[in-house]
């Protein structure tokens, strides 16, 4: 007896969760991109520093989770046929909607404000300890801007 349509559905459902997750947490190193930012730089990147305070595995883990789901529908398609593939992809798509509704912190939420400052600051300690002067002195500028914005949002109890 051969894999079930249905198990590959089952591993949409966490899958369309974090991907609803890591959608919010770019929205939020978006947010707080663009409030870092001098009025100038926006005119230049409407996107602010979103880079700067992005952790940069972040992508790897969005392009893993895109690539899962990806060849869930793939496999869903090769082995049980379009129908199956259309079921798999309407669902990834209604799960990711209600999660992000339901489950998903907002993106000005203190638990992604708190995730970028944590980041930021491992970077930091990174860039020091690899004798990395300019990296060290810019992260070190973007935590004391994030701290001006930010400060008392993330160390509320």
């Amino acid at each position: 007896m051969g894999m079930q349509p249905a198990y590959l559905l089952l591993l949409l459902i966490p899958l369309s969760i974090l991907l609803s997750y890591q959608l919010r947490q770019q929205a939020a190193t978006k947010l707080v991109g663009r409030r870092l930012a001098t009025p100038e730089y926006l005119t230049i990147n409407k996107d602010g520093l979103q880079l700067s305070v992005m952790d940069p595995k972040q992508n790897k883990w969005f392009f893993l989770v895109i690539a899962l789901i990806l060849g869930i529908v793939g496999w869903l398609f090769v082995s049980f046929g379009w129908f199956a593939a259309l079921v798999g992809l309407i669902q990834a798509y209604v799960v990711n909607i209600l999660s992000d509704i339901f489950l998903v912190p907002k993106a000005d939420s203190r638990r992604f404000l708190r995730q970028i400052f944590a980041s930021m600051n491992r970077r930091h300690a990174d860039y020091q300890r690899d004798g990395d002067k300019q990296r060290t002195m810019a992260m070190g500028y973007l935590r004391e801007e994030f701290l001006k914005h930010y400060g008392q949002e993330i160390t509320k109890p």
